[in-house]
């Protein structure tokens, strides 16, 4: 049936630009979880996440395919309400025929379209009816006048049609889904019980490190393209020295915070209670950070066989990042402990009573 292949690509589309989206917005949104709530809520990353996916699927819908020719065919906007259904008994007449007409069947889809954003805003967002039915008809509204302007004015003519049945057919699918949200259990309520402060588990010190490599490798990507374009000297290993700089310098400044750890609200703390003790967090710094530039020496002095020198590094690497993050024996031997930042830690309490339940 070519009208159901025509909503296969607008979906594998929608699709594709979700998990990039999601690749990029990934470790920002994680560690603003983890700041915010202290804890990653299962339950709250897969509403966010599938009402991000499901937004993105229903603005394919209405925009895609994009046409190669959009002044090919003359679109006029539909302005008589249920002209679908004359359409539909002009064409197939009565019983299963009338059912089955692509007019019919559209009509129904474009009460699907709406049907999940009145599930979400009951369960999730805590909507009442009215308000479900307004924004159902605003956001419907929206795609219509998206399509009547050929994509606010990107495309020369309009091909999409507006259609005032189209309006009707999506604010009622919102409507339904809001009545219908209590049976729709694989949308969690905004207000169920959240996942306690677990304190810092191995999840969200991983979380802190890679966020800190990767502000150090931007760094160093950053300082070496300067000094390139403007011939200034650069040290060797500038990625090292970022590193260096950002573990190590910067807690000293921002009372035991790197910015990996100021991101989900953990720092760095003497067992004894916090002191700026440069030296503590050097030898943390070195227990932490030091096997890294030492396995990027081996494979510089291995280069003569890269394919075994690589896969030494990864069992290397592997090997520290297991020793890292499961047991605490920098911490022991640097007398420093991880705690939770007890300013995130209140801004998250904060932020968990203030949810009550729909």
């Amino acid at each position: 049936m070519t009208w159901i292949s025509g909503y296969a690509e607008p979906i594998g589309s929608a699709f594709f630009y979700f998990l990039a989206a999601a690749l990029v917005l990934a470790i920002p949104y994680l560690a603003w979880q983890y700041r915010r709530w202290g804890a990653l809520d299962p339950a709250r990353v897969w509403a966010q996440a599938s009402w991000l996916l499901y937004l993105t699927c229903a603005w394919a819908l209405v925009l895609m395919p994009f046409p190669e020719d959009s002044c090919a065919r003359d679109v006029s906007p539909q302005l008589e309400p249920f002209n679908w259904l004359a359409l539909a008994r002009a064409q197939s007449g009565d019983g299963y025929a009338l059912l089955a007409n692509p007019n019919v069947v559209m009509f129904i889809f474009n009460i699907a379209l709406l049907f999940p954003f009145g599930v979400y805003l009951r369960r999730w967002f805590g909507r009442g009816v009215i308000t479900t039915v307004l924004l159902g008809f605003a956001l419907s509204l929206t795609f219509e006048v998206t399509q009547l302007t050929a994509n606010f004015g990107i495309y020369p003519c309009t091909y999409r049609q507006f259609n005032v049945d189209d309006l009707m057919a999506n604010t009622t699918g919102a409507l339904l889904g809001w009545l219908l949200a209590p049976l729709i259990v694989f949308i969690p309520r905004r207000g169920a019980p959240t996942e306690p402060d677990r304190g810092v588990t191995v999840p969200r010190r991983a979380l802190s490190l890679l966020i800190d490599y990767i502000g150090a490798l931007l760094v160093a990507l950053a300082w070496s393209t300067v000094s390139e374009t403007y011939s200034l000297p650069l040290p060797g290993a500038p990625l090292a020295w970022t590193l260096f700089a950002m573990t190590w310098a910067v807690p000293l400044i921002t009372g035991g915070r790197t910015p990996g750890q100021f991101a989900v609200g953990i720092r760095m703390e003497s067992k004894t209670g916090y002191r700026r003790n440069p030296l503590r967090l050097l030898v943390r710094w070195a227990l932490v950070w030091g096997p890294y530039p030492a396995v990027l020496a081996f494979m510089r002095a291995a280069g003569t066989n890269p394919t075994t020198a690589a896969l030494v590094a990864v069992v290397l690497l592997g090997l520290w990042l297991l020793l890292l993050l499961t047991t605490r024996l920098h911490e022991t031997l640097s007398r420093t402990r991880t705690v939770v930042d007890q300013r995130a830690s209140r801004k998250a309490a904060t932020s968990v009573g203030s949810v009550g339940k729909i």
